[in-house]
């Protein structure tokens, strides 16, 4: 995404999730549906620019690390008694 890229990405995990059709096709996981997929986007080459730049700005708002510390706030939370107090409080005396 962040490569400003068109995608082409097999129905795995989260990929339905994140892919959108403005900036790329996500396709059944056999051989014959990524050569379709491949055969459709190339269909379309004049629209392959605008897909490009639609998935590098929706890789832009949506930055890593932000993704990354809700991971980690959620793992936090897994752990410790009272996770919204353990957030907001100041270094132990």
């Amino acid at each position: 995404l962040a490569a400003g890229l068109p995608v082409l990405t097999t129905d795995h995990r989260s990929a339905r999730d994140l892919v959108r059709p403005e900036f790329g096709r996500v396709v059944p996981t056999r051989p014959a549906a990524l050569c379709e997929g491949l055969v459709e986007l190339l269909a379309r080459r004049a629209d392959l620019p605008g897909m490009g730049k639609a998935a590098r700005a929706f890789a832009n708002d949506r930055p890593f690390s932000h993704t990354a510390d809700a991971l980690a706030a959620c793992l936090l939370g897994l752990v410790s008694p009272e996770p919204a107090q353990v957030a907001s409080q100041g270094p132990s005396l």
